[in-house]
């Protein structure tokens, strides 16, 4: 089993630190978006936001087309009390893929905290 399914596997039973682990491996292996993408979310949920910080804006250069990563910076950034830093991460996802899942209520809110509440009713 690859580093990669192996940290998904065990990102999926939680297995937090695990799959860490076996993210950090894939990543020694070659760099992808995707291990660093899901490094960001399992970074972020063990409490190390500004590492995860780090991951989820290296997915982001990597693969800069991809919603996914946007959002879940959005996340990281509204779980952290960076309104207007998430409300700027969300317009990109939503610019990349109106249709991802959660973006528009994660918007509106992030606008209204932002002081942007025009922007909340896309």
């Amino acid at each position: 089993m690859s580093a990669f399914r192996e940290a998904l596997t065990l990102h999926k039973a939680g297995d937090l630190s695990g799959a860490e682990a076996a993210y950090r491996r894939a990543l020694a292996e070659g760099e992808t978006d995707r291990a660093c993408g899901n490094l960001g979310v399992v970074l972020r949920a063990l409490g190390r936001p500004q590492e995860a910080e780090q991951q989820l804006l290296r997915a982001c250069e990597l693969a800069p087309h991809r919603a996914t990563y946007r959002y879940n910076l959005g996340n990281l950034y509204w779980a952290t009390g960076r309104a207007a830093e998430a409300l700027a991460a969300y317009d990109t996802a939503y610019g990349l893929d109106p249709d991802e899942a959660g973006l528009k209520a994660n918007l509106a809110s992030a606008a209204i905290l932002a002081g942007r509440e025009a922007e909340a009713g896309r």
